[in-house]
């Protein structure tokens, strides 16, 4: 071998590069101490030893004896017969031979083109031609060879000086190996061989075994051909396996006739054809290259499969099949984690395996899921986590740039169940992004680690995200959030954007908190002072009513005053507080508010405020006779969408509040006084209508 050939192929799993230091190393550490101070890099590779192989006990000391008796017939090419090196590796064969022979009985090898086998079990493996013993037997013909238990030395040394002889090139025109092996006359080593046809008149031999002659069948049931046309019964040769016979004849050629099969078998068809069982087909080939690639016998490598293992598995996450990319990883997983595996491809399985984890790959994962899934299955989970590297940060960039409200909702939940282990990255990415994204985070949080969830809301309230303060009041309107909010509520009623306090008025209002009564009519106080939209001045009205009814009927009682005649010309705080009135009165559906509201459509002198009372009192006329009927009025669903021109258009309609604690009030607690303009109220129970109306 010289040194344009290469590094010897012996051993595709060797650590160090040919001719490296570390190569170097391991060749040497091999060897007698000593031997390798004065070799060069070609010499070395002529004593690297073989390949390690075998399973069982048999096979490995099988294979420690090949591999002794390929060193040692290799090492004549660098060493005098005399040299005290030559005399230890004699040494190491005598030993293996010996302890095969103690522990095992006979050797029966089957020899192949590169490889020797015991049972089936290959035990010697090595493909370059240049150093390969079973190469050399098999070029020569020899298909089996037998090392029997009573085998002596001197025939040990007579199989080496045959190997040896052909090694270094001696007396290569005269004789090969398997007639040296003939001549050679061994009572315990015997050989199988091949060679070709024997002639007619050359003897055949007793056990058609050929030694080194074809094999021949004498059958006087078969007839030969005699070229012309005749036949007889005699002997027949039969070829070696693998001998290229004469194309055979055929038969008379038919018409094809078409037959129907049965359904169940045209099923079978069908489903074995078809794109349902196609991905149970791809697990069972990544199986059989990933065993391929770790088994030292083959010539597959990590190379040849790899662009395939990256298709499958991007086949598999386009067809969400969640079951076979469970199993497509944990055959992966087994793969990069085997010990015989060299590191260079332990890596780059791992690599293969991460890439579950970016983001192109999630996205293809998460388009699986069905659009009807109410929450992804805890195997994409599984999924997710096996797949290694950082992927709460790869569904934290997949939330900003998915736009699909089917993947948003999928991700979110795949984050919280990250959670509470890593909120404080949650709460990190929570503060550095805005608007939908933040919104989604929100509800992260809110729904997986309340606790943290609790730390955002005072930059929330004080923030300038819009979107944020939304999502923070639909959550608090769900009941959603913990802790006392009415310290944020408030500071929300400062914002600028009307559609905020709108909402936030909604939320004080289904929280049904007393306590907020007074703070909030402070802050209705003031709304009606600056000139506040009409949305907002409705917003406030219904809000009072329903934290506190009797509180509430007390001041727009006093609202609703008939206006003096000094009072109709100031006109526009004194109609703000009206119209407002009617908003809280609306919801109220005692005689009392009724009777008000009936004022208001009569002797208003505004015409919206007029035209706004007579659609109420319409509404509650309706209502009463559809209860009279046994029937409940129907009220058009309303979305939390932002439309515009109604408090529970824009926030949503009411539930039913705290009608239970109205009736639990004694007619003692309600008032009861004649307020000196015409009309009397009496004490009675108010009965708040969720829907805006009374009874």
């Amino acid at each position: 071998m010289n040194e344009s050939e290469g590094p010897p192929q012996n051993d595709p799993e060797a650590e160090g590069s040919f001719g490296g230091d570390d190569w170097r190393a391991r060749v040497a550490a091999s060897l007698p101490e000593g031997a390798a101070d004065d070799l060069n890099t070609q010499q070395l590779a002529v004593l690297e030893d073989e390949v390690s192989l075998g399973e069982d006990d048999a096979a490995k000391a099988a294979n420690a004896a090949l591999r002794a008796l390929a060193r040692a017939s290799r090492a004549y090419l660098i060493y005098d017969a005399r040299n005290e090196i030559i005399k230890t590796f004699l040494g190491d064969l005598k030993s293996a031979f010996e302890a095969f022979a103690r522990d095992h009985g006979d050797l029966h090898l089957e020899v192949r083109p590169f490889e020797l086998a015991l049972k089936k079990e290959v035990v010697y493996l090595e493909r370059d031609r240049e150093r390969s013993l079973a190469f050399k037997l098999f070029r020569d013909g020899v298909r089996k060879l037998t090392v029997r238990a009573g085998v002596t030395w001197e025939e040990i040394t007579a199989l080496l000086q045959i190997l040896s002889i052909r090694y270094i090139g001696v007396r290569l025109n005269e004789d090969d190996i398997l007639t040296l092996l003939w001549k050679a006359g061994f009572d315990h080593i015997q050989v199988e061989a091949v060679e070709g046809f024997i002639e007619d008149d050359e003897e055949e031999t007793a056990d058609g075994a050929a030694s080194g002659a074809a094999l021949m069948d004498l059958n006087p049931d078969q007839t030969w051909d005699d070229g012309m046309g005749g036949g007889e019964a005699g002997a027949a040769l039969k070829a070696p396996p693998g001998f290229d016979l004469p194309a055979p004849e055929l038969p008379e050629p038919i018409e094809p006739r078409r037959q129907f099969l049965p359904d169940a078998w045209l099923e079978e068809l069908r489903t074995e054809a078809g794109s349902s069982g196609l991905a149970g087909e791809v697990l069972r080939l990544i199986d059989y290259l990933l065993r391929g690639i770790q088994d030292p016998v083959e010539y597959l490598s990590w190379d040849d499969a790899r662009h395939f293992l990256r298709e499958a598995r991007d086949f598999l996450m386009s067809e969400g099949e969640i079951d076979q990319l469970l199993a497509y990883q944990d055959l992966l997983a087994w793969f990069a984690d085997a010990p015989e595996l060299d590191e260079d491809t332990s890596v780059a399985a791992r690599a293969l395996l991460q890439g579950f984890a970016d983001e192109s790959a999630l996205k293809r994962i998460l388009r699986s899921i069905p659009i009807s899934t109410i929450e992804p299955p805890a195997e994409y989970r599984r999924l997710l986590t096996a797949a290694g590297g950082d992927t709460l940060r790869i569904l934290f960039d997949l939330l900003e740039s998915e736009r699909s409200n089917h993947l948003r909702r999928v991700t979110r939940q795949l984050i919280e169940g990250f959670l509470p282990e890593r909120s404080e990255d949650v709460l990190e990415r929570f503060h550095e992004v805005r608007g939908d994204v933040a919104a989604d985070l929100l509800r992260v949080l809110v729904g997986a680690d309340p606790d943290r969830a609790r730390e955002s809301f005072p930059s929330i309230v004080r923030g300038d995200d819009d979107e944020l303060k939304v999502e923070f009041l639909r959550q608090a309107q769900a009941g959603k959030l913990q802790g006392d909010l009415r310290g944020h509520l408030m500071q929300l009623l400062n914002a600028p954007e009307s559609r905020i306090r709108v909402r936030t008025l909604k939320v004080f209002a289904l929280s049904g908190e007393r306590g907020a009564y007074q703070p909030l009519m402070k802050r209705a106080e003031a709304a009606l002072r600056k000139n506040s939209d009409d949305l907002e001045l409705d917003a406030y009205g219904r809000a009072l009513a329903h934290i506190d009814p009797i509180q509430a009927m007390e001041t727009f009682r006093d609202w609703g005053k008939p206006l003096k005649r000094f009072q109709l010309v100031v006109g526009g705080a004194l109609l703000a507080q009206r119209k407002t009135a009617l908003s809280g009165l609306s919801a109220i559906g005692t005689e009392e508010s009724t009777n008000i509201i009936r004022t208001f459509a009569t002797g208003a002198r505004d015409e919206g405020l007029k035209d706004a009372a007579r659609k109420e009192l319409g509404r509650r006329a309706r209502a009463k006779r559809l209860a009279a009927e046994g029937q409940v009025e129907e009220v058009a669903p309303v979305t939390e969408d932002v439309p515009t021109d109604s408090f529970d258009a824009l926030t949503g309609v009411f539930s039913a509040i705290d009608t239970d604690r109205m009736m639990a009030l004694s007619a003692e607690d309600l008032p009861s006084e004649n307020d000196g303009d015409g009309w009397e109220t009496e004490a009675e129970e108010p009965d708040i209508d969720p829907f805006g109306g009374g009874r």
